[in-house]
């Protein structure tokens, strides 16, 4: 069942048939998307949405190798090193966001992110992949949250921001050497790309519901049956 609800993005039901009944491993699953569960709560097709990437600056990427240095086994270092700037940015936006790969993130004060690049472990160039932010205006003509995320992106190295990773650190200080460097050097560690979408929401809720698949599993595990062999001449 597909229904359209209100000024949000389509929902779908599918009635399952036989979920979880033929043991372990088995059964059938039907869920959004990351893509179109990143977008649904909050979405508003009345309003405007601006799409923006970001990358990391070059001396947070030099901030960054240092650490690696002395962080050799640290597997996701880059990774979680992004994750923790992406949550400062939410913080100086006066919003708990809940988690950088979280898929039912949804509009938190306007603003949502996401990587371009979905990243299981880590690599050393990580930062300077394309991170999207998705900001959401009421109005159409001054887009004054837009406006505003360029302030956020400023203010990451900062004394709130730096308030905020020390006190996040704690007690393990993972990164601490990083966040000291980002303060104390004054580096911004993320810089706007030029190229900017700006989008209704009618367009965009349209593109999602065409463009955005639903998944559907159906998997079955046989049950494994062992016989003994006896021995044949």
């Amino acid at each position: 069942m597909v229904t359209l609800q209100g000024k949000g993005l389509v929902q779908m039901s599918v009635p399952l048939n036989r979920a979880g009944s033929y043991g372990r491993g088995s059964g059938e699953s039907f869920y959004d998307p990351s893509v179109r569960n990143r977008f649904r709560p909050g979405f508003d097709a009345s309003c405007h949405y601006t799409f923006l990437q970001t990358v990391a600056t070059d001396g947070f990427m030099s901030a960054v190798r240092d650490l690696r240095k002395e962080r050799a086994q640290e597997v996701n270092l880059e990774a979680s090193v992004v994750r923790e700037y992406i949550e400062a940015l939410y913080f100086l936006a006066g919003s708990k966001f809940p988690g950088f790969h979280c898929d039912d993130v949804g509009f938190k004060r306007g603003f949502i992110s996401y990587p371009l690049v979905g990243v299981k472990g880590s690599h050393p160039e990580l930062p300077k992949w394309p991170v999207v932010h998705v900001v959401k205006d009421s109005d159409k003509q001054k887009f004054p949250n837009a406006i505003k995320f360029g302030e956020y992106l400023d203010d990451l190295n900062g004394d709130k921001a730096y308030k905020f990773l020390k006190k996040r650190q704690a007690p393990q200080n993972y990164h601490k050497k990083l966040v000291d460097a980002v303060h104390d050097g004054h580096i911004n560690p993320f810089v706007m790309q030029h190229r900017v979408w700006i989008v209704d929401g009618e367009t965009l809720r349209n593109a999602l519901d065409f463009l955005g698949q639903f998944s559907f599993t159906d998997s079955y595990s046989a049950a494994l049956e062992f016989h003994e062999c006896s021995d044949v001449d």
